[in-house]
């Protein structure tokens, strides 16, 4: 337990204690007294903090205790229920549902990620989890698996272009739909430097009609579209025969990752926060948006490739045959 008073000259200090409390996942048993669970951390928490306290000028003392009998022990444990906070993020994933089939569905994964990191979140501070818990993973399992069964439909006859001619791609009008994301990014990208250099790019409302005549991608029913296992970036690479370049295929994975809205390690995370800088930067400008990502994705390319090796500098690559 500890009773914490700090110098109401310094707020800076109040605003601290409270957040290394809220931190913590300190329990308020009433105003000014605060509570957490007799387990290895939590008392060097407490400790750590007290000492700041005092050392700011305050006071706080940090004390032992021991409930008296079952029901005190439950009205200590009651302090830190944290149901209400699992409640709030089953009630937002649920949410996405209404969203499947009328919401960019990457914009779906990433909300999900959110919630999948709040539950994290919680759990850390969760000392006494029960039902709650349980219940708030399975329904998030299970959304996710709805929206990933959306982001990468089963292949189709329809998801696997035949193969044409080379020319057949060549300075051609290319379509994908808005909004433009880390997949849609990335292949029209991909497309640009490494397939149709002299090729143009419309970018199409969400709902509007598509354009005769020109070569789709990244959406549902587009001639090239994501399908299990692979998003529209990897099947573009394996179409037109470019799966020896490993360096490719690496930035595939961390598209399909970031896509998913599961961005792994320091590498995924750092390409995704170099995507949402573009989009940060291009303040709504589909045009911006793109030309910002070519830059990020040209150095992340050039960065990826063996410096020991031939670096791919040519705007071009061979196509299907």
């Amino acid at each position: 337990m500890l009773l914490p008073s700090p110098p109401t000259s310094k707020p800076e200090v109040q605003m601290r204690t409270v957040r290394m409390l809220s931190a913590l996942g300190a329990g308020v048993l009433r105003e000014g007294v605060y509570l957490l669970p007799a387990r290895p951390g939590m008392r060097e928490g407490l400790a750590h903090l007290a000492a700041y306290v005092n050392s700011a000028g305050g006071s706080a003392d940090l004390l032992a205790v021991t409930a008296i009998d079952s029901a005190q022990e439950l009205r200590f444990r009651a302090r830190f229920e944290r149901t209400p906070r699992y409640k709030a993020v089953v009630e937002t994933a649920r949410s996405l549902r209404h969203g499947i089939g009328m919401t960019d569905i990457s914009a779906l994964g990433r909300v999900l990620k959110r919630q999948r990191e709040e539950l994290e979140k919680i759990e850390l501070t969760d000392f006494f989890p029960g039902r709650a818990l349980e219940q708030a993973r399975s329904i998030l399992d299970q959304i996710e698996n709805e929206v990933n069964a959306v982001l990468f439909p089963q292949a189709s006859a329809q998801a696997v272009p035949k193969e044409l001619k080379r020319s057949d791609y060549f300075q051609k009008i290319w379509a994908t739909r808005e909004p433009l994301w880390a997949d849609r990014l990335a292949s029209a990208w991909l497309i640009k430097r490494f397939i149709d250099v002299e090729g143009h790019f419309v970018w199409i409302g969400r709902t509007d009609p598509i354009p005769a005549k020109v070569i789709t991608f990244g959406f549902e029913g587009a001639r090239f579209q994501n399908a299990e296992p692979q998003i529209t970036f990897e099947r573009i690479v394996r179409f037109f025969r470019l799966s020896d370049d490993p360096v490719l295929m690496r930035i595939g994975k961390i598209m399909r990752d970031i896509e998913k809205g599961t961005p792994s390690g320091a590498e995924g995370k750092s390409v995704e926060t170099l995507l949402m800088g573009a989009q940060h930067r291009s303040r709504g400008k589909v045009d911006v948006l793109v030309a910002e990502a070519e830059k990020a994705l040209d150095q992340l390319y050039d960065t990826f490739t063996d410096p020991n090796g031939a670096q791919r500098t040519s705007r071009s690559a061979p196509a299907a045959r």
